[in-house]
């Protein structure tokens, strides 16, 4: 419910309602019936040697629980997007001088947010605001413009614009069209993580040299000013943060780091237990490291199988008739 009331955008709350359903729970909740089916044959194994070869193939068993691991591992891999998806998304806007990185905050929130001015350094600090792309929520940063400077004032605020491109999950690197390259432009370039970051010529609008070839994979050119290209920006930021596109509404996402971490134990627990199945060790390892798989997977949804296992051993072995 917290997470439903602090949701932050359309896709936030899409997440939250989902999880309040219990789409989550019932994921997990097949991975636990899966398990116990397969804890119940092994156990049967350990109590009774004679039903190993009679009661399941080991080959079909190997085969059904890779499957398995594989969906777990699809989920677990979810968390990246979740977190962005729940939490919003930090979204640098960086580059020298002049620019026009106020201009562009100003054009995506279609409101003066920053002051823009053609004298450098007018920027001095962090400005920060609130946006919502494609329903997800961003944290747009407007940052100083990062140059050689020895004014104290102006030096703080290039050590914070430095340290907001390091933390940031995408930062949009301005580069002046209407100009040759500088020596603050190159040295920023040279820094760039390339995955974490989209190189944007501004100024198209103005009379320009030829634009540099520049080596990297992301690149769009726009004119703040004018809002145009401003379409393009916002697709290759959906393409940079989103490799497989954005997550979809009936997807199921994980957003806790106790659940993933959780996950992660039940996925180890189970590695160890193919492990064991395919070299033929005593069925008691491969069980216990079940086990303990199913035991992970209950601390996130609340749940004890143990009553479970019992259950399909005797549904499936028929012990006692």
């Amino acid at each position: 419910v917290q997470q439903l009331i602090g949701a932050k955008s359309e896709k936030a709350f899409d997440l939250a309602l989902s999880h309040l359903e219990g789409t989550l729970s019932r994921k997990i909740g097949e991975f636990q019936q899966k398990l116990v089916a397969f804890a119940a044959i092994l156990e049967a194994w350990v109590d009774f040697p004679e039903d190993e070869t009679s009661s399941a193939s080991r080959q079909e068993m190997i085969a059904n629980l890779g499957s398995l691991i594989q969906e777990m591992h699809t989920l677990h891999q979810t968390f990246h997007d979740g977190r962005r998806v729940e939490q919003g998304i930090s979204l640098c806007i960086a580059g020298a001088p002049n620019v026009g990185k106020s201009s562009l905050l100003n054009a995506l929130l279609e409101q003066e947010r920053a002051s823009v001015s053609a004298i450098p350094g007018t920027t001095r600090d962090l400005i920060e605001a609130d946006l919502t792309l494609g329903g997800v929520h961003f944290r747009l940063q407007d940052t100083a413009g990062i140059r050689k400077s020895e004014e104290v004032i102006e030096q703080e605020g290039i050590s914070r614009s430095k340290k907001a491109m390091e933390k940031a999950d995408l930062t949009l690197l301005l580069l002046d069209a209407s100009r040759e390259l500088q020596q603050e432009d190159h040295l920023l370039l040279d820094t760039l993580a390339h995955e974490r970051a989209i190189v944007v010529w501004n100024k198209i609008d103005l009379p320009a040299p030829k634009l540099h070839s520049l080596p990297h994979p992301h690149v769009v050119e726009i004119s703040a000013k004018e809002s145009l290209g401003l379409k393009e920006l916002q697709d290759k930021i959906n393409d940079v943060l989103w490799k497989e596109g954005a997550p979809a509404t009936e997807e199921v996402l994980i957003t806790s780091l106790r659940h993933k971490e959780a996950l992660a134990g039940a996925i180890q627990g189970c590695e160890r237990a193919l492990s064991a199945i395919r070299e033929k060790l005593s069925p008691e390892f491969p069980a216990s490291d079940i086990r303990n798989a199913l035991q992970q997977l209950g601390s996130i949804i609340g749940t004890d199988v143990t009553e479970d296992i019992l259950s399909a051993i005797f549904s499936t072995f028929c012990i006692g008739k």
